[in-house]
Order: structure tokens, then C-alpha cells, then sequence
């Protein structure tokens, strides 16, 4: 039931109003860190907002867990430099952004919330035909809360997975409209 609310209180981010007068892309996301969905809105400045929402997979595709967690991504690219050429346009961008979740961190079996400041890195290809390719890397600096270890009742712990994990590429496959 916990988890329903967090989703449905991080979706309920996508219905500004802000992000709906923008030019936007949606599709997949792609990483050994999770699989889901993608979300880009690009913004008067020349930037654009992208949220993910996905399966943390940690744990999962090594067979050690059966169940994924779920965390939501927001991140604010700041495009750095562009070119066009008559195949695609290139887009090299960085920039802020924050992640929450239910997840796993990589030294605890237990589920715990995740809170976190983030900073991603990527280049985009945007081709004539609608569609855009996203390759990326990201970093979360936050902390991981998680229920009782060891007789203790609460942990809050850095959450290491958010560095751990720095060379896990992204990709990203969208449909811009």
C-alpha cells in the first residue's frame, strides 16, 4: 500500500501544468540499474526535463532477489552544446535533478525508502522522424532509510548504490510529439 502512495504522489509530478506546454518525448528507459519508462519535456530556456520511472533491478538480475524495487527520477538537462547534421541533431547535456524510491541498497537485503540529489551526463540524437536516442550517466549522493537490521529499529545509511552504480550506462529510446 506504501508503495501505491509513492507512486501515485511522484506521478502526480507529471501533471503540472508547466510540462505540458512544452515539446515532449516519451518512451523507455534501459539500464543494468532498472527497466521503465521515460518522460522529456523541453523547456523555453533550451533545456528540458526528463523523469524516469522504473524497477530498481538491484539484486535481481544477479538471482540473489525475486522482487525489484521502484523509484521515480526527476533531472533538469542543461544542454551544453548542439549540432545538427542532416541525419540527427546532437544534443551534449548535464544537469541537476532528485530521486526518490523504494528500493534495495547494495549491502542490505532489506527494502528502504531512498532519497536523493542526483546529477546526470548524456548525449541525445534526435532524428527527423520522431525519434530520440538517449545515452547516459547518472549519480545519486543521498540516503537510504530501511527497517530494522540487526535489532536496531531504523537505519539511515548513505545510499551507495547511487555511487556504485556511476558507470551503469542509460539508454533511453523515446517518440517526440
Amino acid at each position: 500500500m506504501k508503495r501505491v502512495r509513492i507512486i501515485l504522489l511522484l506521478s502526480g509530478l507529471l501533471c503540472c501544468a508547466e510540462i505540458f506546454a512544452q515539446d515532449k518525448s516519451v518512451g523507455l528507459f534501459s539500464s543494468p540499474k532498472g527497466f521503465g519508462f521515460s518522460y522529456s519535456g523541453y523547456v523555453q530556456d533550451g533545456g528540458f526535463n526528463s523523469f524516469h520511472l522504473y524497477a530498481d533491478m538491484t539484486g535481481v538480475l544477479s538471482g540473489d532477489y525475486d522482487k525489484p524495487g521502484i523509484r521515480i527520477d526527476y533531472n533538469k538537462g542543461i544542454v551544453l552544446k548542439t549540432a545538427s547534421s542532416e541525419s540527427c541533431d546532437f544534443l551534449l547535456y548535464a544537469g541537476p535533478g532528485v530521486s526518490a524510491g523504494f528500493v534495495r541498497d547494495n549491502d542490505s537485503p532489506n527494502y528502504g525508502f531512498l532519497l536523493a540529489l542526483n546529477g546526470t551526463f548524456g548525449v541525445r540524437f534526435i532524428f527527423p522522424r520522431g525519434i530520440a536516442l538517449d545515452l547516459g550517466l547518472s549519480a545519486d549522493l543521498g540516503l537510504h532509510i530501511r527497517g530494522a537490521e540487526n535489532g536496531q529499529t531504523t537505519n539511515l545509511k548513505l545510499y551507495r548504490n547511487g555511487l556504485n552504480r556511476i558507470l551503469f550506462p542509460q539508454v533511453k529510446i523515446e517518440y517526440c510529439f
